[in-house]
């Protein structure tokens, strides 16, 4: 330290004084710098900028997740998920996301300049595809049938539940009332939808018991949604609000007592599949009863619960009078 000391002193004495002008003062600038540099230091060059600091290494690289899975940390918290941990496997798991069909066909039709929001239900005939769900009243609440409770049918003897069936070829949409959600009659109510000259190819529900019942006793492949996931049976639950909200609505409309609602369900279904619309753009403005039986339904379309005239059934005890009126009024049920 002495000696770079002597060095420096010996420095300044062999050389010159400077010469105070004040012309090469003003344009020498200001100092850079008024700090004492420490010894043994260099000044770093003009121009040279020190490098980045390397990268740090990739957390995952460097975690043991096997040894981190039996750390206290770990077992406390279980914090973040560890795939060796069992406690995390059991108590974390997720489901795999249900891809959203229809924006799946929004963005592919973004992209290739034309969606498909058909996705093949114009070529289908009816009961190619169909789907329906009961809705009302619970599995726990049923004890049986007619056969099996005939004191409990006798007791209750209107309606208690509801099955929805959605055709998607022709969009034919159908609500039965039933007793009960018993196999005998949900039989009854899948052979009245297809009705004597068709035929129902595959039917996809939720895999209700009685519903698989009674489409196994009539050979009618039956693929299930998944148990506990209603998105995965989202076009049957969109059904049975459609049917659920339109017999609440002719109903109320209508005035009716309570239980009417049995007579209301078919009514507003039979009306639905008779009004000609349009499902998709570009489709036909056409009715689910033409897509269905090839020619246009000439029934009237009547409100329920609306006051009308009628011809009584021709039985003997209800043969007018010679010059009595022929019709009579009533309620559209």
């Amino acid at each position: 330290m002495i000696a770079h000391l002597e060095v420096q002193d010996s420095a300044s004495a062999a050389s010159p004084p400077a010469r105070s002008d004040p012309d090469s003062v003003a344009a020498a600038g200001p100092p850079a710098s008024s700090a004492p540099m420490a010894p043994g230091v260099e000044a770093d060059p003009e121009g040279l900028e020190e490098p980045p600091p390397p990268a740090p290494p990739s957390k995952s690289a460097e975690v043991d997740w096997k040894a981190e899975a039996l750390t206290p940390e770990h077992l406390a918290t279980h914090k973040p998920f560890n795939i060796y941990c069992d406690i995390c496997r059991r108590s974390k798991p997720t489901r795999k996301p249900k891809p959203d069909r229809a924006r799946q066909r929004a963005k592919r039709g973004e992209i290739d300049g034309e969606g498909d929001p058909k996705a093949g239900r114009d070529k289908l005939n009816f009961g190619d595809r169909c789907t329906g769900d009961y809705f009302l009243q619970r599995r726990s609440e049923y004890k049986g049938s007619r056969e099996k409770n005939p004191d409990e049918f006798a007791e209750f003897p209107g309606a208690k539940a509801a099955i929805v069936f959605l055709d998607l070829g022709t969009d034919w949409r159908e609500t039965q009332p039933r007793c009960c959600r018993s196999a005998v009659e949900t039989r009854k109510a899948v052979q009245h939808f297809q009705g004597p000259d068709e035929a129902i190819r595959q039917f996809y529900c939720d895999g209700a018991p009685e519903l698989k019942k009674a489409l196994l006793d009539d050979g009618i492949i039956n693929p299930t949604s998944t148990p506990g996931s209603p998105e995965t049976n989202g076009i049957a639950e969109n059904a049975v609000k459609d049917a659920k909200n339109g017999t609440r609505c002719s109903h109320i409309q209508s005035g009716f007592e309570g239980s009417w609602w049995e007579r209301a369900a078919p009514c507003y279904s039979f009306q639905n599949n008779i009004l000609p619309r349009a499902r998709w753009t570009g489709d036909p403005k056409v009715s689910a009863y033409e897509r269905r039986h090839r020619h246009e339904c000439k029934a009237q379309l009547i409100p329920h619960g609306a006051l009308v005239d009628f011809m009584p059934t021709p039985f003997p005890q209800n043969t007018p009078a010679p010059f009595a009126n022929r019709a009579i009024p009533g309620l559209m049920v």
